[in-house]
């Protein structure tokens, strides 16, 4: 047998006067592609179309979450990064490269390329 105690309040709590949205925006009128462009903005900043609409309007900050494919290219480049950080140490002792360190920046240039391609 449950027993409730009375005045527990259960589920969310209410807003505030100034935090409830209750008003609302006159409907704005786009055509087919700027309807698909706003959602294709909305759906790459990882929001739902009003609360990207609502940022836009109201100057806020929308930045674009991050995608698996932007985790693996920064894995790349650091991974990159570490060669050419164990290149320099090396290089600084006095070894020999022999041609190591041309591979590495070449592989660093096609993996920037890759990037900028990607963000384009």
């Amino acid at each position: 047998m449950t027993v409730r105690l009375r005045n527990t309040k259960t589920g969310r709590p209410r807003k505030a006067e100034g935090e409830r949205r209750d008003a609302s925006l006159p409907p704005v009128r786009v055509t087919s592609a700027e309807l698909a462009h706003v959602e294709a903005q909305a759906a790459q900043a990882g929001l739902p179309v009003s609360d990207y609409v609502r940022r836009r309007a109201l100057g806020g900050r929308i930045t674009a979450r991050q995608t698996a494919t932007d985790e693996r290219a920064l894995d790349e480049l650091n991974r990159i990064g570490v060669n050419l950080n164990q290149l320099t140490h090396a290089a600084n002792m006095g070894k020999t490269l022999e041609g190591k360190l041309a591979d590495t920046l070449d592989q660093l240039q096609r993996q920037l390329e890759k990037v900028a391609g990607h963000g384009s």
